[in-house]
This record gives C-alpha cells, structure tokens and sequence, in this order.
C-alpha cells in the first residue's frame, strides 16, 4: 500500500487488519498502529451439517504468479485430489463439502477458515496476497506452509498426524471476541 491515502487513514476511528504482515506494514509504512483481529467468518454463524467426519485430502485452486491467477493442476500427484472450485460455490456447500475430507490444501485465505468451520487442518500454500502467511504467523501456531508444490501432499498427511495443533488453532479462534466496529455513541 502507497502513501497516498495516510491523511485519511490517519482519521480514521478504528483499524482492524486479518494478519500480523498488514499489521507490520501499517505499523512501519504508515505510522499506524491498527488491531488485530482474525477474519468476520470465524463470527460467521454457518457450520457444515457434518463436521470433521471425512477421509482423505481435497484442495482448492492455487495463485500461480506467472499467469497472475488462481490455477488448478492439471496433472502429477495434485490432480488426483478431490478438487474444491470455492469460486462457484456457496459458503454453506463449501464448508459442507470440506467437512467431508481429513485435510484441505490451499492458498485461499478463506479456505483456512472453511477448514476452521469443518474442524479440520489444512496446508497453505501461497495466495494473491501475504493474508495467508501473514494470518499464520499473527496465530503463533506451527502450522503447515509451503511455497513448495511437491511438498503440499506429505505436509498434508503430516497435518493429519498433527491434528491437535489444529485443534488448538481452533480453540483459539473461538475465544476470539468479536471487536467493535461501530463508533461509539
């Protein structure tokens, strides 16, 4: 983010940001210092049917910076794993159809919080943006993240062995408490 905008930002009442790298870069760039706070679909009141009752591996599409998109494999190990296309779905049938696995590979920020609302861990893999590296590190948590693409499959496997650490993750999401967002009256 530019300087353009500091005179405003510097009037603002409140600044919550997702992850410790907005955090960092408002901090350092622009003299801010905003909360910290994990996204509004930890809130969000939407559950799957079944939770974290699954088998197996699915994955969502990742950011492929040489064609500045989000891309699916189209062939090797990843292109055998069931496949989540969160683009053409509702939040309800994603985190119903993520329930259904042991573990989501993805570098959708917000198919970390879909994993969240099924009860299962994830791998991340880079995004668009710093948000999924920025939201892991602002956790504190020794999650699985890798901008390596061979490895996306062992560290999910790894996950699953490591489910506890999630289940930690996830505790501590739900002792969040919702920050206020509305100006005080």
């Amino acid at each position: 983010m530019g300087n353009d905008y500091d005179e405003i930002l510097a009037r603002l009442d409140k600044f919550i940001v997702r992850d410790m790298d907005s955090y960092e870069e408002l901090q350092k760039k622009h003299g801010i210092t905003p909360e910290l706070c994990p996204d509004l679909t930890v809130w969000h009141p939407a559950k799957p049917e079944v939770i974290g009752q699954g088998d197996g591996i699915i994955m969502t599409d990742f950011y492929s910076r040489e064609f500045d998109c989000f891309t699916r494999p189209m062939g090797g190990r990843l292109y055998s794993l069931p496949f989540l296309e969160m683009r053409t779905m509702s939040w309800y049938e994603i985190l119903n159809r993520v329930a259904q696995f042991e573990c989501l590979i993805t570098s959708r920020f917000h198919g970390i919080f879909a994993a969240y609302k099924a009860r299962i861990p994830f791998v991340a893999y880079p995004g668009n943006t710093h948000k999924v590296k920025g939201f892991i590190r602002m956790t504190g948590f020794p999650l699985h993240y890798t901008s390596n693409p061979h490895k996306l499959i062992s560290l999910a496997r790894r996950a699953i062995q490591d489910k506890s650490i999630y289940n930690e993750l996830y505790h501590w999401l739900d002792e969040q408490k919702l920050p206020c967002i509305l100006p005080d009256k």
